[in-house]
């Protein structure tokens, strides 16, 4: 079980990064003052994905492992956003 749930909060974050691009086409978050609320966009969406996958996946899950792995799978998404941007030299 924690094997699974570990991949699950992974994925999310790739998954993340993807929700996170397309909120900001749909939204006015391309702008830069609002490109500070990314994160917390982020960190909501991993939240939505480990609550949605994760109670899908692994019913026995509680709401504070869910809560632990979607706020990490949304700062590792901020990470490896900003990490490929820093890379990328924009």
């Amino acid at each position: 079980m924690e094997d699974v749930t570990l991949l699950i909060g992974i994925s999310g974050a790739a998954v993340v990064v993807a929700l996170v691009q397309v909120f900001k086409a749909v939204t006015a978050l391309s702008d830069d003052p609002w490109n500070r609320i990314a994160p917390l966009v982020a960190i909501g969406a991993g939240l939505a994905w480990n609550a949605l996958v994760g109670s899908m996946v692994v019913p026995a899950l509680t709401w504070q492992v869910v809560v632990l792995q979607g706020i990490l799978s949304g700062l590792a998404a901020s990470g490896l956003y900003s990490g490929q941007k820093a890379l990328r030299g924009q």
